[in-house]
């Protein structure tokens, strides 16, 4: 009760007395203020960053927009810094977003296997990766030396994998780590323990994608063209196919992060094919509408069903990466090498 209590004043303010016997008088809005966004077309693109690669991440930090290729993770706080592997030597290597400068080399970090994923902790202090030996690695990075060196401290291997990762995904505010394998399966492990927490029902497809939103907690899933929409304790709250060609699997997905009182019930998702849909959390109290997909559901107390909200097309190969950050809007990008915005 304390902590919803400070976090109310956070938010809103403290309640004051009352100061007025009577009503206020009701706001009158001006319906004739046009959309912030209905003069958008008029606005001439810019080049943000060229790769040489797909782009695979996108990150909004202090009104800018950094982008980053295929194998490669930007480094949090100050985003300056991004972790790339891959290479033929199998090494993970530091370097400068600016001017692509290599900063630090790490080799022989899975034994001579090869890191397929990585996943870096808020705060910027912990690395996790995956590789194809089936291990999940947890790093501490720290500093040292004249030069500022940077140093990758083995904190523990997470062995519950029986094939190659092929995702990952580090919450911080809940201390999570979820790992999917092309075993078809999902693990969570405890971020500060470092030990296995739970592991989620066999998928019948190799895992694609796993997010976990930072303020409710929920863990979202991609097996094929199966998402999955799973509680902080491994309850799982909907589930539904994304598409009739099973082809079209699930590459990236992302979900409503902007405020804790604002509606986060609803996810996008990036396929194979470069369509984006939209996707909502809907109760049985809030009666089905029409056009949507139902979906197979497994909860106790409340019905939930995931729905598909709808679906773009806009780009013309595979999306791969998203942020959803913005409280409007959501950003996305596919193979073609063009980031668009789509109002939400």
């Amino acid at each position: 009760m304390k902590a919803s209590i400070l976090a109310q004043i956070n938010h809103f303010g403290q309640t004051p007395k009352q100061l007025f016997p009577k009503p206020h008088v009701k706001r009158q809005v001006d319906r004739r203020l046009p959309h912030p966004l209905k003069y958008s077309y008029l606005l001439v693109p810019h080049e943000i960053r060229k790769t040489p690669s797909s782009i695979t991440q996108i990150v909004t930090v202090n009104e800018k927009i950094l982008v980053v290729g295929t194998n490669c993770l930007l480094k949090p706080r100050t985003y300056t810094k991004y972790v790339a592997w891959g290479f033929p030597d199998r090494s993970l290597r530091f370097m400068s977003y600016d001017q692509d400068r290599l900063l630090s080399t790490h080799e022989n970090l899975h034994g001579g296997n090869q890191i397929l994923c990585t996943g870096v902790s808020h705060d910027g202090q912990i690395l996790v990766t995956g590789g194809d030996d089936g291990l999940v690695s947890v790093w501490r990075i720290s500093n040292y030396g004249p030069r500022v060196l940077r140093r990758l401290q083995l904190e523990k291997a997470l062995c519950a994998h029986t094939s190659k990762i092929t995702c990952l995904h580090v919450s911080q505010p809940y201390m999570l780590i979820v790992s999917g394998s092309d075993d078809c399966t999902v693990v969570i492990w405890d971020l500060s323990s470092l030990v296995f927490v739970r592991q989620l029902p066999e998928f019948p497809a190799p895992i694609s994608a796993v997010y976990v939103n930072d303020l409710t907690g929920d863990i979202v899933t991609a097996a094929g063209i199966l998402l999955a929409v799973w509680s902080v304790n491994g309850d799982c709250l909907a589930m539904v196919n994304t598409s009739q060609l099973p082809s079209d699997s699930i590459l990236s997905v992302t979900s409503s992060s902007f405020s804790d009182w604002l509606d986060t019930n609803w996810f996008v998702t990036g396929h194979q094919s470069g369509a984006v849909k939209l996707l909502g959390l809907l109760s049985n109290l809030d009666g089905p509408e029409k056009g949507f997909y139902k979906s197979t559901l497994i909860k106790k107390r409340m019905e939930v069903v995931l729905m598909i909200h709808g679906e773009m097309r806009q780009h013309r190969r595979a999306g791969l990466d998203w942020t959803g950050t913005g409280q409007n809007y959501t950003g996305f990008t596919g193979l073609t090498g063009k980031m668009k915005f789509l109002i939400s």
